[in-house]
């Protein structure tokens, strides 16, 4: 069993290589072949992890203190299962297009392999290098078409996101100067035995810096809207739905490593913030792809809110929300790519009769907006009711700001809704195969969970309460959200503010996103100090 994780991280780096090298049209079908042996691997693995709790290796002949350690339990199994998911379905998306573009295909699945040896490192060091590979790759990626827009945003997202890792960097400095060891288990241990000495808080606000950039949370998530938008459609809902996460599984991570609960209203705070800013920028635009990127960050904003409640309902509802929120907007970028592409326009204003034009488009899209607003008998509803539930025992003015959240997000989707009507253009555009497979499984999984979810979920560890799929309280609210919307979308399409137009031209350079990063940390400082 110890060479199980190993081969979740080396299958898919050895099939890039070979597809590379190789360079043949026959040889890109291991790609498929790859998620296939992965599948086996980690369908056994998994069974084995449930039946120990962990799994703890030590790579190498060294010992524990210095040697490259990996580490999985229930957290990390569903992040890998999470991830084989989003590579079988972006495969099967992309096949049709980049099936001999081995170049593609090569930093696609080396970013596979590269990405679940992030989700088992048990040493912060390797997680740092899985992490800056991943952002390394991810650029890649990002500026693959090569046009001028997505270089400037893939090297802004590569040069914020290598400040940011500078800061994990201190902080490992400083952890490993106090407790001699950088294995994840150890220090656990050791922490949890010695008094929390200014170094040890200062390396656990440093790491929290640079999972807040990674994560893109207020004030720091300028990057997020610049790189989801530039990239090609396929890159963008592997960041949105699965990239991204990688802050919020390393902030879970250095959370239960260091075990401090003094910061834990600050983060829920700061997600209520990211959530609110998210929400407004996502009003002010009229681009699809910025639309669903600014979500990106509003979404995160209440995953945050819920992740730093522990052992609260709140904190099952972020966890399910984090899973939920991965389906449903991979899904909308999917969408919104084979829209974009067939239309070749991105504004929702300029964009008319895609129902009549691609109906099963059409049909996976309106799933996805409805599981993002809380529909009912969608994924995002069971989230969304755990948020609920979790926030009775908040202030009043929490929950209305909740409220305000919800109702931008339904006033943004229903914004989105009008690109639906209209008549058909001239030809009835198709899709290929592969793209009716990809989205249409993201559309089964985003219907089907709300009915498996606590099976689901509890296979992972993580039980849930059982939550009613319809009530009519929840139903006339949902309408009343609904309705506000489309009254909040014609009020704004006939009289848009020059606050929104500001709102939406409104950007921040490079030198004053570094100054944002700082003044995050200052802010963490003092938040530490008062809280």
């Amino acid at each position: 069993m110890n060479a199980m994780p190993l081969l979740l991280i080396f299958l898919p780096l050895i099939t890039a290589l070979l597809i590379y090298l190789i360079h043949r049209p026959w040889i890109s079908a291991l790609g498929f072949l790859c998620q296939g042996f992965l599948s086996i691997v980690l369908f056994f693995y998994t069974r084995f992890v449930q039946l120990t709790g962990t799994h703890d290796i030590v790579v190498g002949p060294w010992n524990k203190i210095i040697g490259i350690g990996l580490r999985n339990d229930s957290l990390s199994l569903s992040f890998l299962w999470l991830t084989l998911l989003f590579w079988w379905v972006l495969l099967a998306y992309i096949w049709s297009s980049r099936k001999e573009d081995y170049k593609f295909l090569f930093f696609f699945l080396f970013l596979e392999g590269t990405f679940m040896g992030l989700l088992q490192s048990n040493d912060l060091f390797n997680f740092f290098i899985f992490i800056d590979i991943t952002t390394i790759l991810s650029t890649i990626l990002i500026i693959y078409e090569k046009d001028g827009y997505a270089i400037k945003s893939g090297v802004y997202y590569l040069l914020f996101n290598s400040v940011g890792m500078l800061f994990y960097q201190l902080g490992f400095i400083f952890l490993y100067s106090s407790m001699g060891t950088l294995n994840m288990s150890l220090l656990a241990e050791r922490l949890a035995l010695v008094p929390h000495s200014p170094l040890i808080r200062f390396s656990f606000l440093f790491f929290l810096v640079a999972v807040g950039v990674k994560s893109a949370v207020f004030p720091v998530y300028n990057w997020l809207p610049k790189a989801h938008s530039a990239a090609p459609s396929a890159v963008s809902a592997l960041l949105s739905g699965l990239l991204v996460k990688s802050g919020l599984y390393a902030f879970l991570r250095i959370r239960t490593l260091f075990a401090f609960d003094f910061m834990n209203e600050f983060f829920f705070l700061l997600g209520l913030f990211s959530a609110l800013s998210g929400v407004l920028f996502a009003l002010s635009q009229k681009d699809l792809k910025q639309i669903l990127a600014y979500h990106t960050v509003s979404q995160i904003g209440l995953i945050v809110m819920g992740l730093s409640q522990p052992n609260t309902l709140l904190y099952l509802g972020g966890i399910t929300h984090l899973i939920n929120h991965a389906l449903f907007k991979a899904l909308l970028f999917l969408c919104a790519g084979i829209i974009i592409h067939h239309y070749q326009k991105r504004r929702v204003t300029e964009i008319r009769g895609v129902f009549h034009t691609m109906p099963f488009v059409s049909l996976a899209m309106m799933i996805a907006m409805i599981a993002i607003t809380g529909g009912f008998l969608t994924n995002g509803y069971i989230s969304k009711s755990l948020f609920t539930y979790g926030l009775a025992e908040k202030s009043g003015w929490i929950r209305f700001l909740y409220q305000v959240i919800n109702l931008g997000t339904m006033t943004s989707f229903i914004k989105i809704a009008q690109i639906f009507f209209g008549p058909a253009l001239p030809d009835r555009r198709q899709i290929n195969l592969g793209q009716w497979i990809a989205i249409g499984s993201l559309s089964f999984a985003c219907l089907a969970i709300p009915w498996i979810y606590e099976p689901l979920w509890a296979g992972f560890g993580l039980h849930l309460p059982h939550i009613s799929l319809f009530t009519p309280e929840k139903f006339l609210l949902y309408v009343v959200q609904g309705i506000m919307g489309v009254a909040l979308v014609r009020w704004l399409m006939r009289n848009e503010p020059k606050l929104i137009r500001s709102i939406r031209h409104f950007q921040i350079g490079f030198g004053v996103s570094n100054g944002l990063m700082l003044f995050f940390l200052l802010l963490m400082i003092a938040a530490a100090d008062l809280l």
